[in-house]
């Protein structure tokens, strides 16, 4: 009899270790499944990244920075998306949302579309950075005839131009010594930067 247990109990831990790995195998299909349906394809259309108030954006949950003031601002890095704002490819869009609602977009862009929204947006205010830009604009044109060409000047390496919009404002910022952010397209909604602020002061 006991020869007979021992030969029924190494039957029983043979057959429940020969389960195990099929076990394994049948689960492990599930998780990559439902790890896929968490993955959202990011728009390839620019516009999808501009200000929205009624567009679902269920895709922006992986991108999520953070979030400050008591939760009531939220910050949302996306690096390298396959877009384009005025033909510039962008390295990376900073959307800023305020109690829920898109406010700010940032577009680090790879080129210098000054000229393009000037075309696009008309009569803009400039303001130059610093002492040298400032003296510069003192003492030339904003704007210069290149090849039957109206474009602006060349010897301007920082600034920013600012379009206001009824429902938003515009800006191109230029600093070709800024190595990182040399061009950086942003529009937000006209209140902007008071709601910010008060955001921050609420906190404090």
């Amino acid at each position: 009899m006991p020869d007979l247990l021992k030969k029924l109990f190494l039957i029983v831990a043979i057959t429940g270790c020969s389960h195990q790995p099929a076990k394994k195998e049948v689960q492990q299909p599930i998780d990559v499944k439902a790890a896929e349906k968490k993955v959202v394809p990011l728009p390839e259309d620019a516009v999808s990244y501009q200000l929205s108030f009624t567009e679902p954006r269920d895709w922006l949950e992986d991108y999520r920075f953070g979030k400050f003031f008591g939760d009531r601002a939220e910050f949302f890095v996306i690096q390298n998306p396959e877009s384009k704002i005025f033909n510039s490819t962008v390295s990376k869009i900073i959307l800023y949302y305020l109690d829920g609602t898109h406010c700010q977009s940032r577009f680090i862009l790879a080129e210098n579309v000054a000229d393009r929204m000037i075309a696009q947006y008309g009569t803009f205010t400039i303001t130059p950075l610093d002492e040298r830009n400032k003296n510069l604009l003192s003492e030339q044109s904003v704007m210069i005839t290149d090849n039957d060409e109206i474009r602006i000047n060349p010897l301007l390496t920082r600034f920013e131009l600012l379009w206001k919009l009824p429902s938003k404002h515009i800006r191109i910022r230029v600093d070709t010594e800024n190595p990182y952010e040399p061009y950086v397209y942003t529009e937000h909604i006209p209140d902007y930067h008071r709601i910010f602020r008060e955001l921050e002061l609420a906190t404090l």
